[in-house]
C-alpha cells in the first residue's frame, strides 16, 4: 500500500513523528543519565559508609580497656595457671603457688542390685540440701533409681546420674550426686533414709588455696581475681612457686593505634577522591555537590571522639 505521507494533509508526517519522538526522548535521556549518576553516588556512599564503620570499630577498640594501654601477664612455668591483666594491673613481678584447687562436692550412694527396680512400695521423701537450701522430693511408689536421678537433675545447682560400677558385688548400681558450684560454701547434703539409701562423700566441696607473694589466700572457684587487675585461671596444684610477670604490651598498643590511623587515612583518602572537582578537565567525583558529604573532620577531632578525656600515657621505651 502506498504511503500517504503529505498527500492528503500536505504535512511531512514522518518528520513530524520523528521530531515528537526526539523531543520526548530528551527527558528520558536526562533521566537515564541521572539514574547512572545516582547509582554511582549510591556505590560511593556505600564505600564511604564501610570505611566509616571500620573507623568506628578502631575508635571503639581505643576506648576499650586494652585500647591505648594493654598489658601482658606471663608465667615462668606453664600448666599451673594462666593469667590475664587489664590496664588497672600494677606492672611488676609476683610469686604465685597453687596449693590446692577448688572442688565441688560429690556423694555416692550404696549400691543396689537393679536400678530399674522400685525404690519403695509407697510414697516417700528424699531430702537434698544445696548450698544451705533444702528441697524435699517426693518419690512415688514404683519410682526407680533412674527416676530419682531425673528429679534431682530438675533442681538447680546439682547433677545426678546412675553409675554401673560393675564391681562384682551383686549391687553395682550407684546414684552419684554432685554440686555444680565449687567452694567450701557449696556443699550438698542428702537424706535418703526413707528409701534405705545411704550416701558417702567422695569429694568434699573446698576452696582453692594459694600463696601470693607468700601470703595465704583462698578462692571459692578456680578463677582467682584477688590481685587487682589480674585474673588467674587455676589449672593444677602442687607444682611449687611460679613467677608471674606483668608488663605493658607495646605491640598490642601500637597495633591498636596503627589500626585507628589506617582507618582514618582510608576515610579521608576516599572522601577526598570522591568529592574533588577538576575544573580544567571537567572531572568531578561522584559525591561532589552532595550536602551530606561536605563536612570533613580532622585527626584531632577523631581522637577527641576516641578519647574525650585525655589521660597521660606512658611513653614507649
Amino acid at each position: 500500500m502506498p504511503a500517504v505521507d503529505g498527500i492528503v494533509s500536505g504535512f511531512d508526517t514522518t518528520a513530524l513523528i520523528d521530531a515528537i519522538a526526539t523531543a520526548y526522548s530528551g527527558p528520558l535521556q536526562i533521566m537515564e543519565g541521572d539514574l547512572e549518576e545516582f547509582k554511582a553516588q549510591l556505590d560511593k556512599t556505600a564505600g564511604l559508609s564501610n570505611r566509616l564503620e571500620d573507623l568506628s570499630e578502631a575508635i571503639e577498640t581505643l576506648q576499650g580497656d586494652d585500647g591505648l594501654v594493654a598489658y601482658t601477664a606471663n608465667t615462668s612455668v606453664e600448666g599451673q595457671f594462666t593469667a590475664t591483666a587489664d590496664p588497672s594491673a600494677a606492672p611488676g613481678t609476683y610469686t604465685v603457688e597453687v596449693q590446692s584447687l577448688a572442688t565441688n562436692e560429690t556423694s555416692v550412694s550404696a549400691g543396689v542390685a537393679d536400678a530399674s527396680a522400685a525404690l519403695s512400695g509407697s510414697d516417700q521423701t528424699f531430702s537434698i540440701t544445696v548450698s544451705g537450701e533444702t528441697t524435699d522430693l517426693t518419690v512415688t511408689a514404683g519410682d526407680t533409681l533412674y527416676d530419682l536421678a531425673e528429679q534431682i537433675n530438675d533442681l538447680e545447682g546439682v547433677t545426678a546420674y546412675v553409675l554401673d560400677t560393675r564391681d562384682g558385688s551383686g549391687s553395682p548400681y550407684k546414684l552419684v550426686v554432685s554440686g555444680d558450684a565449687t567452694g567450701a560454701d557449696a556443699g550438698i547434703e542428702l537424706d535418703g533414709s526413707a528409701l534405705a539409701l545411704t550416701f558417702t562423700e567422695e569429694v568434699a566441696a573446698a576452696d582453692a588455696s594459694l600463696l601470693v607473694n607468700n601470703v595465704a589466700v583462698n578462692a571459692a572457684s578456680n578463677t582467682f581475681s584477688g590481685i587487682p587487675g589480674i585474673d588467674l585461671e587455676l589449672q593444677a596444684a602442687g607444682g611449687g612457686p611460679v613467677t608471674l610477670t606483668v608488663g605493658m604490651d607495646k605491640e598490642a598498643t601500637e597495633a591498636n593505634m596503627q589500626a585507628f590511623v589506617d582507618a582514618y587515612n582510608e576515610v579521608q583518602s576516599y572522601y577526598d577522591a570522591n568529592t574533588s572537582f577538576n575544573a580544567e578537565e571537567g572531572i568531578a567525583g561522584a559525591l561532589v555537590g552532595r550536602a551530606l558529604f561536605r563536612k570533613t573532620f580532622t585527626v584531632e577531632e577523631a581522637l577527641e571522639v576516641a578519647r574525650p578525656e585525655p589521660e597521660p600515657v606512658a611513653e614507649f621505651q
